[in-house]
């Protein structure tokens, strides 16, 4: 359920056409080649995904997880075996606290910095991102530098929220709603005292905001001057802006306004100070630019077309995802459903023990066998589950393939657990839980009893280290 996409639709598709067509048909074709990772891994992730498979062998539901023959990739080397190490490609972190996990990440990432490996191809990935910052300041406390690949809000961003700002204003300069948003945006970020003194001089006006901007900054007589010159400043560059709107699409008006007011320059030093902040804004303009293009080319675009388009995905059409930047030399940090489409040479798959969950509270929806359905809040107290027939687990399992299969060269697993009084690790949540048993166990008895290696079928797991102190 990637973006609430069904994957019983994709089969139940399959269906109808193989009926229409005839089983014998021999029109399906199964792309098997995985051009990405090495041999070792192929027949890894063989391996573990038939495992997992496993699990939803009970239920004929169509959207559960499988992994057939047919799906097994080739395990004969191919163009990526080409340079690729003779020493396996597989490893396992896993301690009682979850720093100790990061340091031991954070050390292998820095023996393969020394050993050459370019940090912008390794990742960091995860199921959710509430520990990734655990990972990001270890990997950063030895001097390597990390990115946080933004996934969803790209709609919600501030530079975008900016954009469609610009565009409601310009589409309706008369609203007073629509003057506040301008001039509390990041092109005049005016503050709201301000505002307020504006409002209070102006209290006979029925709209000050939209008529200040509308006379090109001609304040009230009572507004105290520091006040007065950022306004008027905000007036006279709204009434070129005008002016640029009456000849020029909505992309070509933007992109002037945006030029003109070094927008780009004021957002970043008042973003987040991080390293990659303003390339990340940048990259999210031009997306937003690209939007508004492809909305000219389906016809006469106006301002409140442009608006629409910019303010959700629903109208639009268009994913929510901020745009993709590849932060050179750089760690990528980034949560598993971020990563689909991407790969990289050395994959850290961490706090895989993590709870998935929501919050405390939450909804519940529930499909009956008749297809209706039903919803209900539920909370941690509660002394009843709702359950969703497996569809949430069939989701995990192939969550944790698209981790897996996003490696080139090596993956590690990392996750952090405890141990009951009897020495047995606790039993599995989050994604560890979909691992196949003797893999978890065999992994989690390293926390207690650090080895040099396991095994696991036909494959060797290297064990990371506990990290050096200091």
């Amino acid at each position: 359920r990637f973006r609430n996409a069904r994957v019983e639709i994709l089969g139940r598709t399959e269906a109808w056409m193989r009926r229409g067509l005839g089983n014998d048909s021999g029109l399906r074709e199964v792309l098997q080649w995985n051009f990405r990772s090495t041999a070792p891994l192929r027949a890894f992730v063989n391996d573990a995904a038939a495992a997992i498979a496993e699990m939803d062998a009970g239920t004929d539901a169509d959207w559960r997880f499988r992994f057939e023959a047919v799906d097994r990739f080739p395990e004969e080397r191919g163009p990526a075996d080409e340079d690729a190490s003779e020493s396996s490609p597989l490893a396992i972190a896993v301690a009682r606290e979850h720093d100790e996990v990061a340091h031991r990440v954070a050390a292998r990432i820095a023996e393969l910095a020394a050993a050459g490996v370019s940090p912008d191809q390794i990742a960091i990935l995860s199921r959710v991102s509430a520990r990734l910052s655990v990972y990001r300041e270890a990997v950063e406390h030895l001097g390597i530098p990390t990115y946080l690949v933004r996934g969803s809000g790209f709609f919600e961003s501030s530079e975008i929220r900016d954009l469609t700002a610009v565009c409601r204003f310009l589409a309706r300069p008369h609203s007073d709603r629509r003057a506040v948003e301008l001039l509390r945006s990041r092109f005049f970020a005016v503050p709201g005292g301000t505002l307020a003194a504006l409002r209070k001089a102006g209290r006979d006006a029925e709209t000050p905001f939209s008529d200040l901007l509308l006379r090109g900054g001609d304040t009230p007589a009572d507004l105290p001057d520091p006040d007065t010159t950022v306004l008027r400043e905000a007036g006279a560059q709204v009434a070129r802006w005008l002016e640029l709107a009456k000849a020029l699409p909505p992309s070509l008006a933007v992109q002037r306004i945006l030029a003109e007011t070094g927008y780009l320059a004021r957002a970043e030093a008042t973003g987040s100070g991080g390293p990659f902040d303003g390339r990340q804004q940048a990259a999210n303009v031009e997306k937003a630019l690209q939007h508004l293009r492809r909305v000219e080319r389906d016809g006469f675009a106006t301002f409140a077309a442009a608006a629409r388009h910019l303010e959700s995905a629903a109208p639009s059409g268009h994913d929510g995802t901020q745009a993709p930047l590849r932060a050179e030399g750089a760690v990528q940090v980034l949560t598993i459903h971020a990563a689909k489409g991407l790969e990289y040479e050395h994959v850290f798959l961490v706090d895989l023990n993590g709870k998935t969950g929501g919050a405390k509270s939450d909804l519940r929806v529930q499909e009956g066998d008749d297809g209706r359905w039903s919803i209900a809040l539920i909370s941690a107290s509660s002394d009843w589950e709702i359950r969703d027939g497996g569809r949430s687990s069939a989701e995990e399992r192939r969550c944790l393939y698209v981790g897996m299969t996003r490696a080139k060269r090596t993956l590690t697993l990392a996750a952090a657990t405890q141990f009951t009084k009897a020495g047995a690790p606790y039993k599995p949540q989050g994604l560890a839980k979909h691992l196949p048993t003797d893999l978890w166990t065999a992994a989690a008895i390293t926390a207690r009893q650090p080895v040099p290696e396991i095994r696991w079928k036909r494959h060797r797991i290297a064990v990371l280290p506990p990290a050096e102190s200091g």
